[in-house]
């Protein structure tokens, strides 16, 4: 049996890379023949194909999305640019096709649902095609797609449409009345090493994902600035970008010094070794993979009511604050803090609890779907 897996990205440290990645090992591991298709960007995702044995081309593609500008104009250029991808995209598929017009493939398998090319490139082919959904769209990710219709019609010709979580799920069936073919099926984390704890005065805080309004980082910032006479300390770990930076002028602003920007985190053991607290600030995450990441490191998670959190998250392995309320996340640190002994309770109760998302649950399904 031949996969084509198409990959939206060449970054490793990505979580939906990540994620997609080792269902593509998993399927090699188990005998699949596997070509991978990575996109011309920076990354070595092709160092790591190669390292599992699997062959890969390099192209011109993208997400078919646009994100609206400040005004009307810039709308339209961002929209027009959208439609050139698209373009292109399809342009290079027909490189693809050429390629493997001779050789049977049995499956395209698809990453992210802003890629248009698995679908298309599947039919052409007259293969199946799964696709892997891991974003709302414009509620996390602030985008729209470029041609809805489009990709409602393509979702339709697949064969089987994968959902990270129930509430994503629930999305694309009041948005795009998604319901054929669909399964739920939560990512698998994978754990390298336990981590070894270091012992410290107070509570250390992290949040930690592509700093963003939709993220939540400055929500946390605003629970920092109500606790500050509070022995606790947050760690805010991504890559600093504008919106970073203008969180960082803001903390300056309103003298929060019980906080740290990390900026980008290559060893998130080596943080986390010193972490009490990880919060998910996330107004609609589709699953959050730290949150398991977090659980399996021996850490206590307070999470937004909102998206993917609350299904992964209970008042046995975690808690929940009211859904983008600064006043309930102050509370609940405080809570966590003058009720610690309890909380570990709850920290030792996630540990197990994640071990779930750790057992190549969905790669197995993944190899289920395409063998049956």
């Amino acid at each position: 049996m031949r996969v084509i897996a198409v990959f939206h990205d060449n970054d490793i440290y990505s979580g939906a890379t990540r994620s997609f990645l080792s269902n593509v090992k998993y399927l090699k591991e188990k005998g699949i023949d596997v070509y991978a298709i990575v996109p011309q960007k920076k990354g070595n995702l092709v160092e790591q194909l190669e390292y599992i044995g699997v062959k890969s081309i390099r192209g011109f593609y993208g997400g078919v999305t646009y994100r609206k500008g400040s005004n009307v104009l810039s709308t339209v250029f961002r929209y027009y640019i959208g439609v050139m991808k698209l373009l292109i995209s399809s342009i290079w598929c027909l490189v693809v096709y050429f390629k493997f017009k001779n050789v049977k493939i049995d499956w395209v398998y698809t990453n992210t649902s802003t890629l248009y090319i698995g679908s298309q490139l599947a039919f052409m082919l007259d293969s199946k095609h799964i696709w892997h959904f891991r974003e709302f769209g414009y509620l996390d990710q602030s985008f729209n797609r470029v041609f809805p219709m489009l990709f409602k019609y393509l979702v339709k010709k697949s064969n089987n449409i994968i959902m990270i979580s129930n509430a994503l799920k629930e999305f694309y069936r009041k948005e795009f009345n998604i319901c054929d073919n669909v399964s739920m099926i939560y990512n698998d984390i994978v754990i390298e090493n336990k981590i070894k704890k270091e012992k410290h005065d107070g509570l250390n805080v992290l949040i930690t994902g592509t700093i963003s309004e939709g993220k939540g980082q400055k929500l946390a910032l605003e629970a920092m600035k109500k606790i500050k006479e509070e022995d606790i300390r947050l760690y805010i770990a991504g890559q600093v970008n504008d919106y970073a930076k203008k969180l960082i002028k803001y903390a300056k602003k309103e003298k929060i010094t019980n906080v740290e920007f990390c900026g980008f985190v290559k060893d998130m053991n080596s943080l986390r070794s010193k972490i009490d607290i990880a919060l998910v600030c996330s107004k609609n995450e589709a699953f959050g993979r730290t949150i398991i990441e977090d659980m399996a490191s021996g850490i206590l998670v307070i999470g937004n009511n909102a998206g993917a959190v609350p299904e992964l998250i209970s008042g046995k392995v975690g808690l929940i604050f009211k859904e983008n309320s600064v006043n309930d996340l102050v509370e609940k640190l405080l809570f966590a803090k003058r009720n610690w002994n309890d909380m570990v309770n709850v920290i030792n109760a996630a540990r197990i609890y994640s071990n779930s998302f750790t057992k190549e649950r969905c790669a197995r399904e993944i190899y289920k779907i395409i063998t049956q």
